[in-house]
């Protein structure tokens, strides 16, 4: 899997955007990889549907899958991924080769804000080493709370990814 640069990202216009785009695609299809995962973009949502959906269309992407990063933590930035989540969901037209991915981070938020993301279809949970903790025996643990989020989820046949090695 392939990871943009969210920094670098964030700051580009719409032409900058389709070089970005056009470099890292063939890039991936050069490699033969399986993904390339982004951040949710927090602007310019448009310009970034539209731009993945002229790929789509014209078979650029080949069977690269895109998967779409969301961070779940209690914050207000979290609620904010949610709308950027489901407006980047509603422009695309070309829904096939975009998949979800939901890390889950050390702070998680209430149950209630977990009911919305059950509903959709997640495909990937990432998983952060510092969810982890570690036991009397220094083996690393899941907190009671990540472990129930997760059991959900791999009832939804999620695939599990682990963000970082534990320390």
């Amino acid at each position: 899997m392939m990871e943009l640069n969210e920094q670098l990202v964030e700051n580009l216009e719409v032409e900058q955007w389709r070089n970005y785009l056009e470099f890292v695609i063939g890039y991936a299809a050069y490699l033969g990889v399986y993904a390339i995962v982004i951040n949710v973009p927090r602007v310019g949502q448009k310009q970034f549907a539209a731009l993945l959906d002229s790929y789509f269309e014209k078979g650029r992407l080949g069977n690269v899958r895109l998967i779409v990063r969301v961070l779940y933590e209690a914050s207000e930035r979290h609620s904010q991924q949610w709308n950027h989540y489901i407006l980047l969901r509603q422009l695309l037209t070309s829904k096939l080769n975009v998949d979800l991915m939901l890390v889950l981070a050390a702070d998680m938020p209430a149950d209630m804000e977990l009911h919305r993301w059950i509903g959709e279809h997640i495909d990937y949970v990432g998983i952060s080493a510092d969810c982890f903790t570690t036991n009397s025996k220094g083996h690393p643990v899941l907190a009671s709370k990540h472990a129930g989020v997760l059991k959900q989820l791999l009832w939804q046949r999620a695939t599990v990814c682990i963000e970082q090695t534990h320390p």
